[in-house]
């Protein structure tokens, strides 16, 4: 059971961004590329994991001090450091040979994930900026994965909402662990003391505005005709979640994981399961 908790099976939700290329080109009753997405989606959960471990065991004594990440087994003491390292080395491995039984460029994708964040547990963390960005680019891998898997070709202002997206969700992070460091007053991660809440909140401000922006042109680049896309009637959800979001993280000391601030909000929650419903529809009907 602790070692099921080191995996952090709950945040192999965010590996969902792997199907995305799926829905939106148009495919996703394709039954017939379900099972190579199904795993492309277990690839990316064993990698992630296996990150989640290298974090843990690079972050176990000041994990020990954290108000929040005290709790998990290898700053507990209830999972040993060996036991985890032979964990992590079997999830790598299963990520490694799940993608290259999907085709090469997968298992490049997958590589490249575990390097970048590897060197991000290590050392690219500490520096500002930098580590947003090693956060925000683990989304837009996964969405490269499944593209390779399916043989979908990535829009371009799809891949720049994703980036952009995504750097909305790091920057948030940053923001609710600078919060908590403020009133913990204990320091959670070296990187934080270059940022200040005015400089996190432009940046929030930043990505949604350019998240938003670029969702908007791919949404009408997907019909060239006057009338343009239905998708156009998604935008002003997309505006409604990221907005809540954003107030959410401003007025409230929430976790810096964006799936339990979404599932501990019923407003924002049920924005995001009405947005996903009718993406489905529109891309299926149209």
């Amino acid at each position: 059971m602790n070692l099921i908790r080191l995996m952090r099976p709950s945040n192999w939700l965010k590996n969902i961004f792997c199907l995305l290329p799926l829905l939106f080109s148009h495919q996703f009753f394709n039954t017939s590329l379900y099972s190579v997405q199904a795993l492309m989606f277990i690839a990316f959960c064993f990698a992630a994991s296996a990150v989640y471990i290298v974090n843990d065991l690079v972050d176990v004594d000041v994990d020990k001090l954290h108000p929040a990440k005290c709790t998990r087994p290898l700053a507990v003491g209830s999972v040993n450091k060996t036991s985890a390292v032979i964990l992590c080395v079997l999830l790598m491995i299963g990520a490694i040979v799940l993608s290259i039984s999907i085709n090469w460029k997968t298992c490049v994708v997958i590589i490249i994930y575990l390097l970048l964040n590897i060197a991000y547990s290590f050392y690219l963390k500490h520096i500002e900026i930098v580590d947003v960005f090693i956060i925000a680019l683990g989304f837009v891998l996964r969405i490269y994965a499944g593209g390779f898997a399916t043989d979908i070709v990535i829009s371009k202002w799809l891949a720049v909402t994703a980036l952009s997206f995504s750097l909305f969700l790091a920057f948030s992070k940053r923001f609710s662990e600078f919060k908590l460091q403020e009133e913990q007053d204990v320091e959670i991660r070296p990187s934080l003391r270059y940022y200040s809440v005015s400089f996190l909140s432009s940046c929030l401000s930043v990505s949604l505005v350019l998240s938003l922006i670029f969702y908007s042109f791919w949404c009408f680049t997907l019909d060239s005709s006057l009338a343009g896309s239905p998708m156009v009637f998604t935008i002003p959800f997309v505006l409604f979640i990221l907005l809540k979001y954003m107030l959410i993280l401003e007025n409230e000391n929430v976790s810096a994981d964006p799936v339990i601030v979404i599932f501990n909000n019923k407003q924002l929650l049920l924005a995001v399961l009405v947005y996903a419903v009718l993406t489905v529809v529109i891309l299926t009907l149209t």
